[in-house]
């Protein structure tokens, strides 16, 4: 797992790379929020604001006016550092619990959004950054637009960050967001190809070290140890099968290595748009999920790939509980969002490469 800073400057398109980072199924934690959540009525984080800065900074229903306090910090100095003393150890709390329960759930990539990464020191807790960088001149024409500014009041608080320059010196991926929003968007799909390899090669450090995974024996040109060629799982909720097949055609040349199978739709689907090779099963309502948990325990399947619709899924809809089960009892890989699978079929296709050249 690899946990990726993300920062920028104001209006330096931060905010649209959060999101498209979102739309490809990365978690991607916001500092923003945190910063919201840490200064709500009633918490100590308000309460402490409540006293360094008066009741004059507060609504009448007790919520901080937030405009208000933004115009004093961003003239005055000495009052943003006493702001930032107050709310940045706790958005810090907040985002390391939030980081570690990222973690636990087997994301491949955590991105962490703080417009004050480097000012903060968060830097140091990243294993590396993105800066999303913007000319200039450009910058001040997108502040002084969103924020109804004038071109004083925008290089003011432009003026009031560390200089976008700096950070790019700093930053080990630069984003440029100077141009139209497919070219930030291409930029971005680059990077998160470039993470992805890279959490794959630590991944085969680990087990040089040591701690080799079951699954490196089973790859020899595609094949396991009994001669078959790998056998891949597809299944997706109704929600995730545009992501499914997204994914499915990024990686069609890795894919097309192994025996897949699939649920019926999701097959299907496949089949047609991607032309992928694929044993269908049933549909998801009439048990093909319980098809492919019965190969998985009959040890005819290597990898499961299960995007799941955490939000909005239908009873009808295969549950992902029996299958999680039966993965565990038999040590199969399951992945269940777009980033996790991105990274185990990046995995598999450079030992691939790596048994091509032997």
């Amino acid at each position: 797992m690899l946990v990726v800073g993300l920062t920028g400057g104001i209006a330096s398109g931060k905010s649209t790379t959060a999101k498209f980072l979102k739309e490809l199924g990365f978690v991607v934690l916001d500092a923003d929020r945190y910063a919201r959540d840490a200064v709500r009525p009633g918490t100590p984080g308000w309460q402490e604001i409540m006293e360094a800065f008066g009741s004059e900074y507060f609504h009448l229903d007790g919520e901080l006016n937030r405009g208000k306090l933004g115009r004093l910090v961003f003239q005055d100095a000495a009052a943003r550092q006493r702001l930032n003393e107050i709310v940045h150890p706790k958005v810090i709390a907040m985002m390391e619990r939030d980081i570690q329960a990222a973690a636990e759930q087997g994301e491949a990539l955590i991105f962490v959004d703080v417009p004050l990464l480097y000012e903060i020191g968060l830097d140091k807790r990243m294993d590396t950054v993105i800066v999303v960088n913007v000319d200039p001149e450009i910058q001040l024409q997108r502040l002084q637009q969103r924020d109804s500014l004038s071109r004083e009041e925008a290089q003011r608080r432009v003026d009031s960050q560390m200089p976008l320059a700096l950070k790019v010196q700093q930053a080990e991926y630069v984003i440029d967001n100077s141009g139209s929003i497919e070219e930030t968007l291409s930029q971005v799909k680059k990077i998160v190809d470039e993470l992805l390899a890279r959490s794959a090669v630590d991944m085969k450090k680990t087990r040089k070290n040591g701690s080799e995974s079951e699954l490196a024996p089973k790859l020899q040109n595609g094949t396991d140890n009994r001669g078959r060629r790998w056998r891949v799982a597809l299944i997706a909720h109704d929600e995730k099968k545009s992501v499914m097949l997204k994914l499915a055609s990024r990686f069609k040349e890795t894919l097309s290595r192994y025996d897949l199978v699939a649920t019926g739709t999701t097959g299907k689907i496949l089949t047609e748009e991607v032309g992928l090779e694929i044993k269908r099963m049933q549909s998801g309502p009439y048990g093909g999920d319980q098809q492919i948990g019965a190969l998985v325990a009959d040890e005819e399947i290597d990898l499961v790939i299960f995007l799941r619709d955490p939000l909005t899924a239908q009873p009808h809809e295969p549950d992902i509980t029996a299958l999680m089960r039966v993965c565990d009892v038999h040590n199969v890989p399951l992945a269940t969002n777009e980033a996790t699978a991105a990274m185990l079929l990046v995995a598999l296709a450079e030992l691939d490469q790596e048994n091509d050249c032997r």
